[in-house]
């Protein structure tokens, strides 16, 4: 069995901005803070797929990635003070990306 850690597994997060956000999430695990680690940690995840779906919508014109980029846009709009959005962009690369 291998050792493992959660500061050197979070090394290996590739987008910078979102390596910086997890900072937080240990932060707020390191001085007990859990309830604040968790909801810091779903931001995180929810700013990384952003970033992700970003990145290969501009950087490789992926039509999935724009797509999803898109409906996600049309449900903030709709109802920029509702967080439904966020549940909705983890289900669409879900469902999108789901092998058949």
């Amino acid at each position: 069995m291998s050792d493992f850690s959660i500061e050197m597994a979070s090394d290996k997060i590739i987008d910078a901005r979102s390596r910086k956000y997890f900072e937080e999430v240990l932060q707020s695990c390191n001085t007990g803070c859990f309830r604040s680690a968790v909801v810091m940690l779903w931001s995180v995840v929810v700013c990384d797929l952003l970033f992700k779906l970003d990145e290969l919508s501009t950087a490789y014109g992926d039509a999935i990635a724009q797509s999803i980029l898109k409906d996600i846009e049309k449900l903030r709009i709709s109802n920029p003070k509702s967080p439904d959005w966020e549940w909705a962009l983890v289900e669409q690369i879900n469902k999108k990306n789901a092998t058949p």
